[in-house]
């Protein structure tokens, strides 16, 4: 409650619209999740304002709403383009460009996610193979690793599959 309390008293430039506390909120929470996926906080706070916003925002926008450098936005932006997260749109007669959130933005998320429970998955059975039987402890570790990851793997399928067959 501290926390939504404090983002109450943003102050924001002018003619940039202001979020209600929940939304920061989430915007922040969601940064932090990014951060620990290995993307950058403000990747995750782009991607967090365009949920939030529901339509095309503007560069400006964002660098005004979240209160950071054009030069992180240009880079951050770029990332999540890149990673099919963020598409870069236009209107006519408009020569800004804009940016929202990928249609299927969480669709790659947890694809991008999938890759990485399999690569967990994957070196972990590499080493279990690798490592003498004198590191039996080890070895055990490694398959419950192994195992671990590959329930992660499977149900990461199966939501993904249940997802895109739910919106075709």
């Amino acid at each position: 409650m501290t926390r939504v309390n404090r983002l109450q008293r943003i102050d924001y430039p002018s003619g940039v619209s202001r979020l209600h506390p929940a939304a920061v909120e989430f915007i922040e929470q969601l940064a932090l999740i990014a951060e620990a996926d290995g993307l950058p906080r403000i990747a995750g706070r782009i991607v967090g304002l365009l949920v939030i916003r529901q339509e095309p925002v503007s560069f400006d926008e964002i660098v005004g709403q979240l209160k950071v450098s054009r030069g992180s936005v240009s880079t951050n932006t770029r990332l999540l383009e890149s990673r099919g997260v963020v598409r870069r749109v236009s209107r006519l007669g408009e020569r800004k460009d804009l940016f929202e959130a990928g249609p299927d933005f969480f669709e790659r998320m947890l694809e991008q996610q999938l890759q990485r429970q399999r690569a967990a998955q994957r070196i972990a059975a590499t080493a279990r193979r690798n490592l003498p039987a004198s590191q039996a402890r080890a070895r055990e570790a490694l398959k419950q690793m192994q195992e671990l990851s590959g329930l992660l793997v499977e149900s990461t399928e199966k939501t993904l599959a249940a997802r895109k067959k739910g919106n075709r």
